[in-house]
């Protein structure tokens, strides 16, 4: 989300050396903290809030379309242990209802292989696909979601009916199932550690300053005299920052705590980039609260909100007695008609699953604190007698770890 006038545009634990490239060396080695940086490298051409996949995307993609313009990312947890980036299944798909979605993904997806190609795959992409499933109730918001598809570039996306899905998937129970929308290509998971490394790596290369900071505040002025509903952001204020205490963290892998006077310091910019994901709505109340301006109901809040998320890895120990077929390693993310997910982790009938709670027990999330307990009556209540049903395998599902992270919601998009 851009912001010079006050307007809106544009999750797990870190890896084993088995999944992949994790980012601690190189962040904690071209990371700037703010108590360091001098008065006159404190301007910039444009100032990015937020670190994590988008604001790093952000930055790279900038420093090669301008490769003179001055940039830097302010990012409050340079360890990204909260980072939604990090906490969320690194998934990529175009299987949306809104042409905008589906053609900002395609860019996605073509960036992502071309990583792929230029760094044989140090990202690990796994191009297994989505599979939704639909009832007979569900079939014609099928039917209109791949017309868009089409219309919108995305052909290889295909329907499937009851026989197909059985001959191409025979691990699945089709019992309440009329149709599915398959992804021939183009989608898949990756592992979030090394692409946002990437991102980060290539930016610093080219000039961009990453800076270890949370923005506390910010300097707005009216866009023309008398103005009272449009505003101008032309400096954040930023200080240390210590996120919330976890038993789950180490501490070798969380910042130091601020001191009892933590260092402070102003950035001015002259374009500003929201990319703090599912706090993206509080960075900018906290910017207008902190501004001193007398007229501060007149700016329109951004609504979005942090809500929790839970993701389970899951094991299916099948005895070798046993005639039930898993699914295999190239098994799309299947998401069933009442919203649950799986998708493989690697080898070894090793899966992650999850869903989004319903919304009278999807509060909004006030403090980070939350992460430290994922719901398991989700998985014991909801995700398993579900997947347990539609993939008769599923029974024997043991949890193995499971870990919760933010979900950037937007309330806007719930209105009908």
């Amino acid at each position: 989300m851009m912001l010079r006038r006050l307007s809106t545009s544009l999750r797990r634990p870190q890896p084993t050396t088995s999944r992949g490239l994790a980012t601690t060396t190189t962040t904690t080695t071209t990371t700037t903290n703010n108590s360091s940086n001098s008065s006159n490298d404190s301007s910039f051409d444009t100032v990015i809030m937020g670190g994590g996949a988008v604001g790093a995307s952000v930055a790279y993609q900038l420093s090669l379309l301008a490769p003179h313009m001055k940039i830097a990312v302010i990012e409050r947890d340079n360890t990204y242990r909260i980072c939604s980036s990090m906490l969320s299944a690194a998934s990529i798909r175009q299987q949306f209802s809104v042409p905008e979605n589906i053609k900002m993904s395609s860019f996605g997806i073509k960036f992502i292989k071309d990583l792929v190609k230029q760094t044989n795959n140090e990202i690990q992409f796994h191009e297994i696909g989505y599979l939704f499933l639909g009832s007979a109730q569900g079939r014609r918001i099928l039917l209109e979601n791949n017309r868009t598809q089409h219309e919108s570039g995305a052909t290889w996306i295909k329907l499937l009916e009851r026989p197909e899905l059985a001959s191409r998937f025979p691990w699945l129970n089709l019992d309440g199932i009329d149709i599915g929308s398959y992804g021939l290509e183009n989608e898949g998971y990756f592992d979030p550690w090394a692409y946002v490394n990437i991102l980060k790596r290539g930016a610093i290369e080219r000039g961009v300053k990453f800076i270890n900071g949370e923005v506390y505040s910010g300097r707005l002025s009216p866009v023309a005299k008398g103005s009272v509903s449009s505003f101008e952001l032309s400096s954040v204020r930023i200080r240390n920052y210590s996120p919330s205490p976890s038993s789950s963290s180490s501490s070798s892998s969380s910042p130091s705590s601020p001191s009892s006077s933590p260092s402070q310091e102003e950035v001015k910019g002259k374009w500003f980039v929201n990319a703090s994901g599912a706090w993206a709505g509080m960075l900018l109340d906290r910017i207008i609260e902190d501004s001193g301006l007398s007229n501060k109901s007149t700016i329109a809040r951004l609504p979005v909100v942090p809500r929790k998320r839970c993701i389970f890895t899951v094991h299916c120990a099948l005895p070798s007695s046993s005639s039930l077929i898993p699914p295999p390693p190239i098994s799309p993310l299947t998401i069933d008609p009442s919203g649950v997910y799986f998708r493989p982790e690697g080898k070894g009938e090793r899966y992650i699953c999850g869903v989004s709670p319903p919304e009278h027990q999807d509060p909004d999330c006030l403090n980070d604190s939350v992460l430290d307990s994922p719901d398991h009556h989700l998985f014991e209540e909801t995700i398993w007698p579900v997947l347990a049903s539609r993939v008769p395998a599923f029974e024997a599902l043991k949890v193995k770890s499971s870990w919760a992270g933010f979900y950037d919601h937007n309330k806007l998009d719930q209105v009908r």
